[in-house]
C-alpha cells in the first residue's frame, strides 16, 4: 500500500499525515481493506471525493490495525453514541481529510479529535463566526484583515478538533462551546503541509 508521508508524536499522540491521491493501484489495495459498509458507501460518492475516502478509510484500518494486532480488513470499528467510530478494545483515534491531505490522530489512553482544512477563500466566515465559534472569533475576524481567511479556518479547525474528540460535534455541530468542557481539553495548532491548518483536541492528563 506504500509508505504513509510522516507520523509525528504531538501530546503523546500519534498524527499521521498522508496523500489522499494515489494511483489507481494503490486505490485499488486501498479498497481491498475496506469493510462492505465503507465499500457501499464508497459506491454511492462521486468520483474524485470517491477514491480519497477509500485511501482515508484503509489508511485508519491499516495504522489501527498494527495497534490491536489484526489484519486491517477484519478490523471492527464500531460507532458510539453520538456517532464518533471507535474500537472496543484499543486506542482512540480520530480521522480528519480536506483536499488532498488526510490526517489521523492516535491515542492510547485518552480521547482525541483532530481536523484539517485546505486554505480558501471562505466568503461567509464572519456568520460562521458568529453563530458557531462565538465573539471572540468575530473579533480576531474583524482584526486579521488580509489573512482573514488563514485566521478563520485555523479558528474552525480548533473548534472542530475539539467537537470531534468530544463527540458532540457529530450529535449537535451547532452547540455553543462549554467552557466547562473545555476546559478539559488541550488543543494544538498544527500545519501539516503548505496550503493546509489543523488541529488537535487530546484530553488533558
Amino acid at each position: 500500500m506504500g509508505p504513509f508521508d510522516s507520523l509525528e508524536t504531538i501530546r503523546g499522540v500519534d498524527v499521521w499525515r498522508f496523500a489522499l491521491d494515489l494511483p489507481p493501484a494503490e486505490v485499488e489495495a486501498c479498497w481491498r481493506v475496506l469493510s462492505p459498509d465503507e465499500r457501499a458507501r464508497a459506491d454511492r460518492t462521486r468520483r474524485g471525493p470517491r477514491e480519497r475516502y477509500v485511501v482515508g478509510r484503509a489508511r485508519l484500518r491499516v495504522i489501527l490495525a498494527g495497534h490491536v494486532g489484526v489484519a486491517p480488513a477484519s478490523l471492527a470499528l464500531v460507532t458510539g453514541p453520538n456517532g464518533k467510530p471507535r474500537l472496543e478494545a484499543g486506542p482512540a483515534f480520530n480521522l480528519a481529510h480536506s483536499g488532498a491531505l488526510g490526517l489521523i490522530a492516535v491515542a492510547r489512553d485518552r480521547e482525541v479529535g483532530v481536523d484539517v482544512e485546505e486554505l480558501r477563500v471562505v466568503p461567509e466566515a464572519q456568520e460562521i463566526a458568529r453563530r458557531w465559534i462565538g465573539p471572540d472569533a468575530e473579533a480576531a475576524l474583524r482584526s486579521a484583515g488580509a489573512d482573514r481567511d488563514r485566521v478563520f479556518l485555523r479558528l474552525w479547525t480548533r473548534r472542530e478538533a475539539l467537537l470531534k474528540a468530544t463527540g458532540a460535534g457529530l450529535a449537535d455541530a451547532e452547540r455553543p462551546p462549554d467552557p466547562g468542557e473545555a476546559s478539559r481539553w488541550e488543543v494544538v495548532d498544527l500545519d501539516p503541509a503548505p496550503g493546509y491548518v489543523g488541529a488537535l483536541a487530546v484530553e488533558r492528563w
